[in-house]
Protein backbone atom coordinates (compact mmCIF):
# COMPACT_ATOMS: atom_id res chain seq x y z
CA UNK A 1 0.00 0.00 0.00
CA UNK A 2 1.27 3.25 -0.76
CA UNK A 3 0.33 7.05 -1.36
CA UNK A 4 0.64 7.70 -4.67
CA UNK A 5 -0.16 10.40 -7.16
CA UNK A 6 -1.74 10.40 -10.55
CA UNK A 7 -1.25 13.17 -13.37
CA UNK A 8 -2.04 13.85 -17.30
CA UNK A 9 -1.68 16.71 -19.09
CA UNK A 10 -4.72 17.76 -21.04
CA UNK A 11 -4.62 18.35 -24.80
CA UNK A 12 -2.08 16.35 -25.28
CA UNK A 13 -3.17 14.75 -28.58
CA UNK A 14 -3.30 18.39 -29.82
CA UNK A 15 0.06 19.01 -28.70
CA UNK A 16 1.39 15.87 -30.62
CA UNK A 17 -0.27 16.91 -33.71
CA UNK A 18 -0.63 20.25 -34.38
CA UNK A 19 3.53 20.69 -33.36
CA UNK A 20 6.44 19.37 -35.18
CA UNK A 21 8.65 17.27 -33.55
CA UNK A 22 11.42 19.18 -33.04
CA UNK A 23 8.31 21.90 -30.75
CA UNK A 24 7.14 18.86 -29.27
CA UNK A 25 10.80 18.45 -27.59
CA UNK A 26 11.09 22.10 -26.84
CA UNK A 27 7.63 22.02 -24.84
CA UNK A 28 8.39 18.73 -23.01
CA UNK A 29 11.63 20.94 -21.93
CA UNK A 30 9.70 22.97 -20.46
CA UNK A 31 7.70 20.85 -18.43
CA UNK A 32 10.47 18.77 -17.22
CA UNK A 33 12.17 21.97 -15.86
CA UNK A 34 9.13 22.17 -13.55
CA UNK A 35 8.85 18.77 -12.97
CA UNK A 36 12.10 18.24 -11.68
CA UNK A 37 12.21 21.44 -9.53
CA UNK A 38 9.14 20.35 -8.05
CA UNK A 39 10.08 16.48 -7.18
CA UNK A 40 13.94 18.05 -5.78
CA UNK A 41 12.13 20.44 -3.82
CA UNK A 42 13.87 23.02 -5.30
CA UNK A 43 16.82 21.56 -3.69
CA UNK A 44 20.18 21.96 -6.22
CA UNK A 45 23.79 19.97 -6.34
CA UNK A 46 26.56 21.89 -8.19
CA UNK A 47 28.41 19.55 -11.17
CA UNK A 48 30.47 19.65 -14.35
CA UNK A 49 26.94 20.69 -15.90
CA UNK A 50 26.42 23.41 -13.59
CA UNK A 51 23.32 23.36 -10.94
CA UNK A 52 21.15 20.64 -11.67
CA UNK A 53 18.11 19.24 -9.36
CA UNK A 54 19.28 17.25 -6.26
CA UNK A 55 16.99 14.08 -5.82
CA UNK A 56 19.17 12.38 -3.18
CA UNK A 57 17.22 13.27 -0.47
CA UNK A 58 13.62 14.04 -1.84
CA UNK A 59 11.57 11.75 -0.25
CA UNK A 60 8.80 11.68 -3.07
CA UNK A 61 9.78 8.84 -6.51
CA UNK A 62 8.17 9.31 -9.88
CA UNK A 63 8.01 8.29 -13.49
CA UNK A 64 6.77 10.03 -16.35
CA UNK A 65 5.41 8.41 -19.94
CA UNK A 66 3.92 10.07 -22.37
CA UNK A 67 1.18 12.41 -20.96
CA UNK A 68 1.18 10.43 -17.33
CA UNK A 69 2.85 11.08 -14.47
CA UNK A 70 3.38 8.75 -11.22
CA UNK A 71 4.29 10.15 -8.48
CA UNK A 72 4.69 8.23 -5.27
CA UNK A 73 5.82 8.19 -1.15
CA UNK A 74 9.46 6.82 -0.64
CA UNK A 75 7.75 5.09 2.54
CA UNK A 76 4.95 5.67 5.07
CA UNK A 77 6.39 8.82 6.95
CA UNK A 78 4.69 12.28 7.09
CA UNK A 79 7.65 13.68 5.49
CA UNK A 80 6.99 11.40 2.40
CA UNK A 81 3.12 12.25 2.41
CA UNK A 82 3.59 15.95 2.72
CA UNK A 83 6.24 16.50 0.42
CA UNK A 84 4.09 14.40 -1.98
CA UNK A 85 0.71 17.00 -1.58
CA UNK A 86 3.35 19.89 -2.01
CA UNK A 87 4.79 19.01 -5.50
CA UNK A 88 1.02 18.09 -6.74
CA UNK A 89 0.34 21.84 -5.67
CA UNK A 90 3.60 22.97 -7.76
CA UNK A 91 2.95 21.16 -10.51
CA UNK A 92 -0.77 21.92 -10.94
CA UNK A 93 0.25 25.31 -10.88
CA UNK A 94 3.28 25.31 -13.02
CA UNK A 95 1.10 23.02 -15.50
CA UNK A 96 -1.49 26.11 -15.74
CA UNK A 97 1.41 28.68 -15.91
CA UNK A 98 3.71 26.69 -18.55
CA UNK A 99 0.31 25.94 -21.03
CA UNK A 100 0.17 22.53 -19.79
CA UNK A 101 -2.85 21.87 -17.91
CA UNK A 102 -2.88 19.31 -15.43
CA UNK A 103 -5.49 16.59 -13.51
CA UNK A 104 -4.35 15.28 -10.89
CA UNK A 105 -5.54 12.79 -7.80
CA UNK A 106 -3.87 11.51 -4.39
CA UNK A 107 -4.91 8.48 -3.29
CA UNK A 108 -4.10 5.51 -1.57
CA UNK A 109 -3.82 2.17 -2.09
CA UNK A 110 -2.01 -1.35 -3.22
CA UNK A 111 1.14 -0.07 -5.72
CA UNK A 112 4.05 -2.60 -6.67
CA UNK A 113 7.04 -1.35 -8.24
CA UNK A 114 9.55 -4.06 -9.69
CA UNK A 115 12.95 -2.67 -10.67
CA UNK A 116 15.17 -5.20 -12.47
CA UNK A 117 18.47 -4.54 -14.30
CA UNK A 118 20.47 -6.90 -16.28
CA UNK A 119 23.94 -7.52 -15.74
CA UNK A 120 25.25 -8.56 -19.51
CA UNK A 121 23.37 -5.20 -20.46
CA UNK A 122 23.74 -2.75 -17.83
CA UNK A 123 22.80 -0.10 -20.19
CA UNK A 124 19.08 -1.75 -20.16
CA UNK A 125 16.64 -1.82 -17.27
CA UNK A 126 13.47 -2.60 -16.72
CA UNK A 127 10.66 -0.98 -14.42
CA UNK A 128 7.34 -2.33 -14.06
CA UNK A 129 4.07 -0.40 -11.81
CA UNK A 130 0.84 -2.32 -11.06
CA UNK A 131 -1.64 -2.38 -8.49
CA UNK A 132 -5.07 -1.10 -7.83
CA UNK A 133 -4.03 2.03 -6.34
CA UNK A 134 -2.57 3.70 -9.66
CA UNK A 135 -5.91 2.50 -11.71
CA UNK A 136 -8.40 3.96 -9.14
CA UNK A 137 -6.08 6.87 -9.21
CA UNK A 138 -5.95 7.30 -12.66
CA UNK A 139 -9.71 6.98 -13.10
CA UNK A 140 -10.12 9.78 -10.45
CA UNK A 141 -8.44 11.98 -12.39
CA UNK A 142 -9.79 11.40 -15.80
CA UNK A 143 -13.50 11.66 -14.70
CA UNK A 144 -12.55 15.27 -13.64
CA UNK A 145 -13.32 18.03 -16.12
CA UNK A 146 -11.59 21.01 -15.31
CA UNK A 147 -7.29 21.40 -14.30
CA UNK A 148 -6.66 20.35 -11.11
CA UNK A 149 -7.11 17.88 -8.33
CA UNK A 150 -8.40 16.52 -5.09
CA UNK A 151 -6.79 13.88 -2.69
CA UNK A 152 -8.82 10.78 -2.26
CA UNK A 153 -10.64 9.89 1.56
CA UNK A 154 -8.24 6.65 1.38
CA UNK A 155 -5.22 8.77 1.34
CA UNK A 156 -6.76 11.45 3.84
CA UNK A 157 -7.06 8.96 5.82
CA UNK A 158 -3.31 7.26 5.54
CA UNK A 159 -2.36 10.57 5.62
CA UNK A 160 -3.85 11.23 9.47
CA UNK A 161 -2.58 7.41 10.91
CA UNK A 162 0.79 8.18 9.28
CA UNK A 163 0.63 11.89 11.61
CA UNK A 164 -0.83 10.22 14.66
CA UNK A 165 2.24 8.12 14.66
CA UNK A 166 4.94 10.95 14.04
CA UNK A 167 6.94 11.23 16.82
CA UNK A 168 11.20 12.75 17.17
CA UNK A 169 13.59 12.42 20.02
CA UNK A 170 13.42 16.18 20.15
CA UNK A 171 10.22 17.29 21.66
CA UNK A 172 10.42 21.25 20.22
CA UNK A 173 11.03 20.06 16.76
CA UNK A 174 8.50 17.27 16.64
CA UNK A 175 5.36 20.05 17.58
CA UNK A 176 6.59 22.32 15.38
CA UNK A 177 6.81 19.77 12.55
CA UNK A 178 3.40 18.18 13.95
CA UNK A 179 1.48 21.27 13.63
CA UNK A 180 2.71 22.25 10.27
CA UNK A 181 1.73 18.90 8.94
CA UNK A 182 -1.49 18.38 10.59
CA UNK A 183 -3.95 17.27 7.68
CA UNK A 184 -6.61 20.15 9.49
CA UNK A 185 -3.91 23.05 8.84
CA UNK A 186 -3.43 22.08 5.21
CA UNK A 187 -6.54 24.00 5.09
CA UNK A 188 -5.61 27.05 6.83
CA UNK A 189 -1.93 27.55 5.45
CA UNK A 190 -3.96 27.18 1.95
CA UNK A 191 -2.59 24.51 0.66
CA UNK A 192 -5.93 22.37 0.10
CA UNK A 193 -9.60 23.75 -0.11
CA UNK A 194 -13.22 21.87 0.21
CA UNK A 195 -14.79 22.32 -2.98
CA UNK A 196 -16.95 20.39 -5.10
CA UNK A 197 -14.91 18.63 -7.90
CA UNK A 198 -16.51 18.66 -11.33
CA UNK A 199 -17.50 15.38 -12.88
CA UNK A 200 -18.26 13.80 -15.85
CA UNK A 201 -22.12 13.20 -16.34
CA UNK A 202 -22.75 16.93 -14.94
CA UNK A 203 -21.73 15.58 -11.23
CA UNK A 204 -19.87 17.05 -8.67
CA UNK A 205 -18.15 15.37 -5.78
CA UNK A 206 -17.12 17.25 -2.31
CA UNK A 207 -13.37 16.65 -2.02
CA UNK A 208 -10.47 18.33 -0.47
CA UNK A 209 -8.74 19.57 -3.22
CA UNK A 210 -5.28 20.42 -4.09
CA UNK A 211 -4.94 24.81 -4.23
CA UNK A 212 -2.43 25.08 -6.62
CA UNK A 213 -4.16 29.30 -6.93
CA UNK A 214 -2.50 29.69 -3.56
CA UNK A 215 0.87 28.04 -4.98
CA UNK A 216 2.17 32.19 -4.96
CA UNK A 217 1.31 35.39 -5.01
CA UNK A 218 0.99 35.34 -8.49
CA UNK A 219 -2.40 36.58 -9.52
CA UNK A 220 -3.99 35.06 -12.47
CA UNK A 221 -6.90 36.07 -14.68
CA UNK A 222 -9.26 34.70 -17.02
CA UNK A 223 -6.98 35.25 -20.13
CA UNK A 224 -3.79 33.41 -18.17
CA UNK A 225 -6.40 30.38 -18.00
CA UNK A 226 -8.15 30.72 -21.51
CA UNK A 227 -4.52 30.75 -22.76
CA UNK A 228 -2.84 28.16 -21.00
CA UNK A 229 -5.50 25.73 -22.87
CA UNK A 230 -4.92 27.15 -25.93
CA UNK A 231 -0.98 27.42 -25.90
CA UNK A 232 1.03 25.30 -28.30
CA UNK A 233 -1.63 24.90 -30.84
CA UNK A 234 -4.34 23.18 -28.46
CA UNK A 235 -7.84 23.26 -29.50
CA UNK A 236 -10.75 24.44 -27.29
CA UNK A 237 -13.49 24.66 -29.53
CA UNK A 238 -15.33 21.37 -28.30
CA UNK A 239 -17.93 21.71 -25.51
CA UNK A 240 -15.63 19.22 -23.19
CA UNK A 241 -12.77 21.68 -23.54
CA UNK A 242 -14.67 24.33 -22.97
CA UNK A 243 -16.13 22.67 -19.87
CA UNK A 244 -12.54 22.25 -18.57
CA UNK A 245 -12.05 25.75 -18.96
CA UNK A 246 -15.17 27.32 -17.44
CA UNK A 247 -14.62 24.83 -14.40
CA UNK A 248 -10.94 25.72 -13.70
CA UNK A 249 -12.30 29.36 -14.29
CA UNK A 250 -14.82 29.46 -11.82
CA UNK A 251 -12.47 27.43 -9.18
CA UNK A 252 -9.95 30.54 -9.86
CA UNK A 253 -12.33 33.02 -8.19
CA UNK A 254 -14.20 30.71 -5.50
CA UNK A 255 -10.35 29.47 -4.57
CA UNK A 256 -8.60 31.25 -1.37
CA UNK A 257 -5.82 33.20 -2.30
CA UNK A 258 -2.72 32.62 -0.22
CA UNK A 259 -2.18 36.17 1.91
CA UNK A 260 1.58 35.55 2.97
Amino acid sequence: MKLLAFLDILGFKDIVKYNSYGELRKIYQIFERSYKNAISLHRYQLTSDGLIPGFENSHVEAIQISDSIILWAKNDSIRSYYDLIIIVRELLFHGIYSGLPLRACIHYGEMEIEAKSYSKSSHITTNTLYGKGITTAYQNCENQVWSGGYISKEAIDAYKTVHSSFHLQDREIEERIKQLTDFDNLPKRYFITPYSVPLKNNITSKEFCINWVSYTKRKFSKTNVESAFRKFNKKVEDDNTKSKIMNTLQFLDDCPIRII
